[in-house]
């Protein structure tokens, strides 16, 4: 695997023109976006696509998203309707990846067999300026295996793929840390498929003007963020006697919880037994996004990984799903 590295503020485009050149030849590319990294390639050429799915082990009936570069390039791909203009309008760049009915330029393994497409346009300069260069849409689900912990550094892609890909793009740790919103607006209604960094209430706020009610679709599946032990979600005013107990068996305990709840629990601790935790300090609900995954992927191997639980609107409501998600994993 090459290793591409450039400045995420300003991406160099003569070291990007390689990485373009690459998913031009059909390769498969790891590139950062604004959420996690996502693993690339050119999605109108079928079997650069089948490649993208055997490396991941991504089943074939499940679509990837393909990343623009600029909103016209959505009207190329896919049947783009009034709701999805005003929600472009809004979010694009951004987290936010809109399922649409595809146009017959897009071949059915990139939809999965569905007749639909995702289609995003990121909020990062190394990842916009890469699509352009690629000049195609790049197809790119989270570079990771499937069911795994999607990465959000270039170690944690290089760490989970080796030279079973061509080149990751290395522009830094991202800075959202979860995945973008998925929402189904190819029908009369609106349907999040994975509740992400766009919050159900910013997509509320302008669905309304369209009349039209946003519904969230329940998933009790279990297939992502798998690690090596169990994953434990507590309130935090409860994390000190949790952990306490778990510390009685002699487990490895990793602890994600906020400034206050850690510095508690260390308080009435035993320096030498504190010594043995792994630690993540989040300062707010943004920052626990961001640093969830890689809090994730740090305490994978610990035997119980204690995660403090958050308020389920805004972003908390992505940061409870992805929880629960990895609490299902096991």
């Amino acid at each position: 695997m090459k290793v591409i590295k450039v400045d995420p503020d300003y991406p160099e485009p003569e070291k990007l023109k390689e990485a373009a050149k690459i998913i031009r030849d059909g390769g498969l590319v790891a590139f950062p976006t604004e959420t996690v990294y996502g693993l690339g390639c050119d999605g109108l050429n079928e079997k650069a696509v089948k490649r993208l799915y055997s490396v991941k082990g991504r089943r074939p009936t499940k679509p990837v998203i393909l990343h623009i570069h600029t909103p016209l390039q959505a009207e190329e791909l896919a049947e783009v309707n009034d709701v999805a203009r005003a929600l472009m309008d809004e979010f694009f760049p951004g987290p936010l990846a809109l399922v649409l009915k595809k146009k017959e330029i897009v071949p059915d393994v990139t939809s999965g067999y569905t007749g639909k497409i995702a289609v995003r346009m990121p909020a990062n300069r190394v990842a916009l300026k890469l699509i352009e260069l690629s000049e195609t849409a790049i197809a790119a689900p989270s570079a990771n295996k499937s069911g795994g912990i999607s990465p959000t550094r270039a170690e944690d892609v290089i760490e989970e793929f080796g030279d079973e890909i061509d080149a990751v793009v290395d522009g830094g740790e991202t800075n959202v840390g979860i995945e973008s919103t998925v929402l189904d607006v190819s029908g009369d209604k609106a349907v999040v498929l994975r509740i992400g960094a766009v919050t159900l209430e910013e997509l509320e706020e302008v669905l309304s003007d369209y009349g039209v009610e946003v519904t969230v679709e329940q998933s009790n599946r279990g297939e992502h963020y798998r690690v090596g032990g169990r994953i434990i979600i507590v309130d935090g005013s409860a994390i000190p006697q949790v952990v306490s107990e778990y510390l009685k068996s002699g487990a490895k305990i990793g602890v994600c919880a906020s400034e206050d709840v850690i510095d508690e629990m260390l308080e009435s601790m035993d320096a030498c037994i504190a010594g043995k935790i792994v630690l993540f300090r989040v300062k707010d609900e943004e920052d626990y996004s961001k640093k969830l995954f890689r809090a994730m992927r740090e305490m994978k191997d610990c035997d119980y990984l204690i995660f403090q639980s958050v308020r389920e609107t805004g972003i908390g409501r992505a940061i409870m799903a992805r929880l629960r998600e990895a609490e299902r994993s096991l």
